[in-house]
Parts: structure tokens; sequence; C-alpha cells
């Protein structure tokens, strides 16, 4: 249960994220949440790995 937790949450995050991309098109805003997503992905993948 704590791994779909974790999958829903991280889901969710990128979902608002890329509405907030898609609704306000500026390409520095664009670059920190695509960083942003990218290494909250990282921590989620060493996370899971971690055990």
């Amino acid at each position: 249960m704590r791994r779909f937790s974790a999958v829903f949450a991280m889901a969710l995050m990128i979902v608002f994220i890329a509405i907030l991309i898609w609704k306000v098109p500026e390409p520095d805003l664009a670059a920190v949440a695509l960083l942003t997503v990218g290494l909250a992905l990282a921590d989620f993948v060493l996370a899971l790995r971690g055990r």
C-alpha cells in the first residue's frame, strides 16, 4: 500500500506540474519544473531501490 501511495503522489505531482507548464508557458518556469520532476523521480527510484 505504501508503494501505491508513493506512485499515486508522484503521478499527481507530475500532472499538477504539467498543467502549470501548459497554462503558464514560460521557458524558465518549464525548466525549473522539469528539473524538479527529474530530481523527485530520481529520489523516488533511489528510495524504492534502497530496500
